[in-house]
């Protein structure tokens, strides 16, 4: 559209702009750069008159999740003592800037990124675009709302226990957890902007609405410097003679009946779509004792920010226990091409029963935890809407490390079939 005059990058940006500063109620974005923006479409206009190159993402109206450095604009973790301007943009930020992304603003994020919702004393309280009511989920829970309301074609969100994949599932759109460190995550709250060491278990990704614009997001997003993680070429091709492990069974992760009964029918469709389904239960990932060792990585990774902390005797001891962990899920999935789980058991809570319920929310970020334990890349998309609620359901499109690009293609495979369709931006609020 952009090369055909169809459309100006000015007008696109204009019309986000305008929705987002309409909004009173969804309350995803909280730090809208209105003159900033539209000064970027208009300089993208300007290249594309004079014939320069377009970037991959030329004109791309995109938000980021404020706990990322954007520069000129406020970075916080959600409480006000943590924002600060941001000097310079955070590494993956200025990937999206180079690639032609206009960043329109922040998207809200829960106090100190700890939640399964995103209500904070700045941003106020985002809800579900697709039911205000419940919640977007969180951390990155203004980025799915963003995105599912059709403010934004994409975010970067940050995810150590489900943070991009809880919210992607919750609002229906897509979202890619990396294999570690294959996107950069320094220049993000609450680790100091102008650090160079990056938090060993969390990571950074892109979601968008369907799973092919998060290819490009991502391809974007992948790091090149001398650190960069080897992300391999991709060697899946089609769904029909797919071995796939179907991994639905493990202690505590019991999903509810309505989830089951969409992940039942997804099943039985990849069935039907040629797939060899293997079934997994009682792995590694699953183990009490895995449970304790993710948590205790967690507190590791947190220590950095707050005055607690293990012994680094016992840090050792537990990056050595996690290596052993993963080796032994490789060795699980060995014979098989992809692995599909259940994005979260639930459907999307009401806003005030996430945050009061700590067993949900403990429920909420079992699958994603466990596979965050193996440092594998998975990417959530949603498979259909449960039959009690008309919310979406999704799940995890999980690969071997570094194989990021076949989880990927296998995700976009199963879009394209009409298996795993993507839902489209809107609003109930909006409509």
């Amino acid at each position: 559209m952009y090369r055909s005059g169809a459309a100006s990058a000015e007008s696109v940006i204009g019309e986000r702009l305008a929705a987002i500063t309409a909004d009173r109620t969804i309350r995803a974005v909280v730090d809208l750069d209105v003159e900033g923006a539209l000064a970027s479409a208009r300089a993208l206009d300007t290249a594309l008159d004079a014939g320069e190159p377009l970037g991959p993402l030329h004109g791309l109206p995109v938000t980021v999740k404020a706990s990322f450095a954007v520069a000129g604009a406020t970075v916080s973790v959600g409480i006000p003592d943590t924002a600060v301007r941001a000097e310079v943009d955070a590494p993956a930020v200025a990937r999206l800037r180079a690639a032609g992304a206009v960043i329109l603003g922040s998207s809200n994020v829960p106090p100190m990124l700890d939640g399964f919702h995103s209500d904070s004393p700045l941003g106020g309280r985002t809800v579900n675009p697709r039911d205000p009511s419940r919640t977007p989920g969180g951390s990155s829970g203004g980025a799915g709302a963003a995105i599912a309301a059709g403010f934004s074609d994409g975010d970067i969100g940050s995810d150590l226990g489900g943070s991009i994949r809880v919210p992607a599932a919750f609002c229906g759109v897509v979202g890619h957890r990396p294999s570690q460190f294959a996107v950069s995550k320094r220049g993000h709250l609450p680790w100091p902007l102008d650090a160079l060491v990056e938090p060993p278990l969390s990571a950074a990704g892109p979601m968008a609405r369907t799973v092919a614009d998060v290819q490009q997001l991502f391809e974007v997003l992948l790091r090149v410097d001398p650190e960069a993680t080897g992300i391999a070429p991709v060697t899946l091709a089609e769904l029909r003679g797919l071995r796939v492990g179907v991994w639905r069974d493990e202690p505590g992760a019991e999903c509810d009946p309505e989830v089951d009964a969409v992940l039942d029918c997804f099943v039985a469709a990849l069935a039907d779509a040629g797939c060899v389904l293997v079934p997994l239960s009682g792995t590694v990932l699953g183990r009490p004792q895995s449970a304790d060792l993710f948590d205790r990585l967690v507190a590791v990774e947190l220590a950095f920010t707050s005055d607690g902390g293990a012994s680094i005797g016992q840090v050792w001891a537990d990056w050595e226990a996690q290596r052993g962990v993963r080796a032994e899920w490789a060795a699980t999935v060995a014979d098989v091409d992809i692995v599909i789980a259940p994005a979260v058991p639930v459907v999307a809570p009401l806003h005030d029963e996430v945050q009061a319920d700590a067993e949900l929310r403990r429920r909420i970020t079992r699958w994603s935890a466990m596979t965050n334990l193996a440092a594998v890349p998975c990417t959530v998309l949603p498979v259909g809407l449960d039959p009690v609620h008309g919310m979406p359901v999704a799940v995890q499109v999980i690969a071997p490390f570094g194989r990021d690009r076949d989880a990927l293609v296998m995700a976009r495979a199963l879009q394209d079939a009409g298996l795993a369709p993507a839902l489209a931006p809107g609003s109930v609020l909006l409509s």
